[in-house]
């Protein structure tokens, strides 16, 4: 066997036994080869089904391959772009993707890895919310323990005026007032109460609010499977 086409075999093997998700393409980005992993990652039973199709068809956001292609025509290689691709099933495979052009012309054929990051990426993603969680958590309590302060003066105040006033004035005036004061009180308690971050359902072009009453409460449970 000639020096040549044993490195070919070799290099062959290797690309078939990676563990990364190995693949090349023309310079447009059609792939010609990949390897079980780099199938299995994507969704795909094996590597037939990916050959002759376009590596941008998989992008959750295809213009970040046309801006990989761009900079691939002035560098050689990019690496570790974290990239969003979709699977079969339209779920979202996140991936650490390398690439580099296999020649020295802008219009040479590619080749590269990916990772999967989405366990990664999951786990970063609980760790912001339980971090953005447990900041409006303490505001929210701090504000609470201040509102309560003010809000016992003035209840206790208009619980004092009532029986010092008028029927008719004090059901005009002082039962609504006092009416007021409940429901704050319950408010100032969802507020301490906050166990998950819910957004309210409202106008695009409002700002994003926190919905309390949700966010103090238990999330639903599942629905039992076959149901």
């Amino acid at each position: 066997m000639k020096p040549t086409r044993q490195v070919r075999r070799l290099k062959r093997q290797r690309f078939g036994q990676n563990l990364a998700g190995m693949f090349r393409t023309t310079g447009e980005g059609v792939i010609l080869e990949a390897n079980e992993s780099f199938a299995r990652t994507l969704g795909h039973a094996g590597p037939a089904a990916l050959l002759g199709r376009h590596l941008r068809e998989f992008y959750v956001e295809p213009e970040r391959w046309d801006l990989l292609r761009a900079g691939l025509r002035v560098a050689r290689s990019v690496a570790n772009l974290e990239v969003a691709l979709h699977r079969p099933n339209r779920s979202v495979v996140w991936v650490l993707m390398s690439v580099a052009r296999t020649g020295t012309d802008a219009s040479s054929g590619l080749e590269g890895y990916i990772v999967d990051i989405t366990a990664r990426r999951r786990a970063d993603d609980l760790l912001r919310e339980t971090a953005a969680l447990r900041s409006v958590a303490a505001l929210a309590n701090a504000a609470a323990h201040e509102i309560n302060n003010s809000l016992n003066v003035l209840k206790g105040n208009l619980q004092l005026l009532t029986p010092r006033v008028d029927g008719g004035l004090a059901a005009a005036h002082l039962a609504p007032a006092l009416a007021a004061a409940k429901a704050i009180e319950e408010i100032v308690g969802r507020m301490s109460q906050i166990m998950r971050l819910e957004l309210t359902e409202q106008s695009e072009t409002l700002p994003e609010m926190l919905d309390l009453r949700r966010s103090a409460s238990a999330p639903p449970a599942p629905e039992s499977p076959g149901r």
